[in-house]
């Protein structure tokens, strides 16, 4: 007695992220580049372990922050330095969320970012490699 409740679907936010990926030199860039789609991709890897955006990852109002996406690259195999150069809501163009540090999100939104060129509007990604071999 005496609340009230609000049920509303999420909305989905497709994401348009873009890195620049410096190699090592012993590591062929396109297993690099391979690593990093499965890395930040929307599924369960046949490890076992999860993408970056897979859904039970992300939660509702939860913002993309900068740090998880540069130690998410990092931890990949033959990724010697990266840079976050494009982090915002796909064909929103840019307000500010390398500098702040975060994409913030509203309450009712989830991330999404399939990175399907089929499905460009359900999010893009895209990796600028340099070095390696």
């Amino acid at each position: 007695m005496g609340h009230d409740v609000v049920v509303r679907s999420a909305r989905y936010v497709s994401i348009d992220l873009g890195f620049n990926i410096c190699v090592l030199p012993d590591y062929l860039r396109a297993h690099v580049e391979a690593a990093l789609l499965d890395a930040f991709s929307n599924r369960l890897l046949p490890n076992g372990q999860s993408g970056f955006f897979y859904p039970d990852n992300l939660s509702f109002g939860g913002g993309i922050y900068l740090s998880k996406l540069l130690a998410a690259a990092q931890r990949v195999a033959g990724v010697e330095s990266v840079c976050v150069t494009k982090l915002e809501r796909l064909y929103g163009g840019p307000n500010g969320e390398i500098a702040a540090g975060v994409l913030p999100l509203g309450a009712f939104e989830i991330a999404r970012l399939d990175g399907d060129p089929s499905f460009p509007e359900h999010g893009q990604i895209s990796f600028d490699l340099r070095g390696g071999r």
